[in-house]
């Protein structure tokens, strides 16, 4: 059974100045296309200008994250005008059909539950064990 490891607990090995392997392929790339830049256009104005929008756009990219803000924001558009009981947003969710309190998944069944919190801090000795034989009796 495999699963995922939550991002923040996620290890990501920092290789030089303490960047990762995607912070220093975002680096390079910036760095080879400003190196053909300063060496391809003679127009100041317009050379010094694309050298400031990559290397922006490269900082943005390997400092806050900009391929997630990029994919967030193509799912936004993308799912922007679509109903909560569409057939495109069930296929995205994969529900196939609902009955009796069970969502039918495509791969597994998965049971609704209602669930009442009960502070038992507050409650008297005698509440406690009456919700516990209350709860004991529903459940068989």
């Amino acid at each position: 059974m495999s699963y995922e490891i939550p991002p923040n607990l996620q290890h990501k090995e920092k290789i030089i100045f303490g960047l990762t392997f995607e912070q220093l392929l975002y680096a390079g790339t910036a760095l080879l296309i400003d190196t053909a830049i300063l060496k391809l256009i003679n127009f100041t104005e317009i050379k010094f200008t694309l050298i400031i929008l990559v290397t922006v756009s490269a900082v943005l990219f390997m400092f806050f994250n900009a391929k997630e803000w990029i994919k967030d924001l193509a799912h936004f558009y993308k799912f922007k005008k679509i109903d909560i009981l569409s057939n495109k947003m069930n296929n995205f969710i994969g529900i196939k059909e609902v009955n009796n309190y069970i969502i039918n998944n495509n791969n597994k069944k998965i049971a609704i539950l209602e669930v009442q919190p009960i502070n038992f801090n507050i409650k008297t000795e005698a509440e406690r064990k009456s919700e516990m034989l209350c709860s004991e009796w529903k459940t068989t």
